[in-house]
């Protein structure tokens, strides 16, 4: 009676274990796919039926090549006689490669691809497990050219953008502007803003002093700065901001400065023409008034012209 109750519950853990592989077999996105050590197909799972575009009853007793491009048959079939007559262990992942495969419609496409071998007193089955790359691959390069894109569009415009992470270390520095103060595009990524720029001095718009080390603090706790700085001979405004990440933490920092250098000195230029005409205008030997022409009222008189009309300035 313990015996086939033991053998009764043996056999009903086999099951239960058949059970569980066949479920991850028929469930797994990746296609599984089985064959003999000649490369006879014996299991086609769901995943691979999508991948491939094969039914599993027209795939299964043929051979492994159908999978496989035209020009890499020769070289596959090898590989595979190799790897099963070869001495790695039941478990051993021979092979793991991107490699190209082929679906039904004859369209080749780009594939990881694990291979593990299983010997039972010489009988040798072959498990491919193959992931579909085509979407990945797809992405990264609609990535890559994102990439090329917004760098081409911050180095050909006229600002600069960087970005630092928590810590202060910089993740990302671009813009033509760099080359005007003797920098390349990426060159500050990895070393830490606070002891490049920590010492800087800026300004803010009320002309309040503020070193590097204040604005990249404050824009860490959450607060957007706008501050103005000059490095060699170069004059920027900098808008400097907090980086959220998708939990609303502050991950790091993010800056767009501005070359002002023309606009600072046209100011200077207006300001210093205007002193000019100040000082002429209340100097002149002459009576000057300055009137609205809608209105004729008077907007500004010199001392010379008060002095001629019997009446003060005001």
């Amino acid at each position: 009676l313990v015996a086939k109750a033991l053998a009764r519950f043996a056999d009903m853990e086999k099951l239960r274990a058949e059970a569980r592989v066949a479920t991850i077999l028929a469930t797994s996105i990746d296609g599984i796919v089985t064959t003999d050590a000649f490369g006879v197909v014996s299991h086609f799972n769901a995943g691979a039926e999508k991948i491939f575009g094969y039914a599993a009853g027209e795939i299964i007793g043929r051979n492994i090549s159908l999978l496989v491009p035209e020009h890499a048959r020769t070289a596959h079939g090898r590989h595979l006689g190799r790897f099963a007559a070869g001495a790695q262990g039941s478990r051993a992942i021979a092979d793991i490669a991107t490699l190209e495969a082929r679906r039904k419609s004859g369209e080749l496409f780009p594939a990881d691809i694990s291979i593990s071998k299983l010997d039972i007193d010489g009988d040798v089955m072959l498990t491919a497990v193959v992931r579909d790359l085509t979407e990945r691959q797809r992405a990264e390069t609609a990535l890559r050219e994102t990439e090329s894109l917004l760098r081409t569009v911050l180095n050909n415009a006229p600002i600069t953008i960087w970005a630092t992470d928590a810590d202060g270390v910089f993740m990302l520095s671009e813009g033509r502007r760099l080359a005007q103060v003797g920098l390349k595009p990426g060159e500050h990524v990895g070393p830490s803003a606070f002891a490049l720029y920590g010492d800087m001095p800026f300004s803010d718009r009320s002309g309040n002093a503020l070193t590097g080390r204040e604005v990249l603090r404050r824009a860490l706790a959450g607060d957007t700065v706008i501050a103005f700085n000059e490095l060699l001979g170069t004059f920027f405004e900098n808008h400097i901001g907090p980086q959220f990440g998708p939990d609303g933490s502050v991950v790091g920092v993010v800056g767009v400065a501005t070359d002002i250098t023309e606009r600072m000195e046209a100011r200077a230029a207006e300001r210093s023409s205007e002193a000019r005409f100040r000082a002429i205008f209340n100097r002149s030997p002459l009576g000057i008034a300055l009137t609205d022409s809608q209105t004729g009222r008077f907007l500004a008189v010199n001392p010379e012209c008060a002095c001629l009309t019997g009446r003060t300035v005001d």
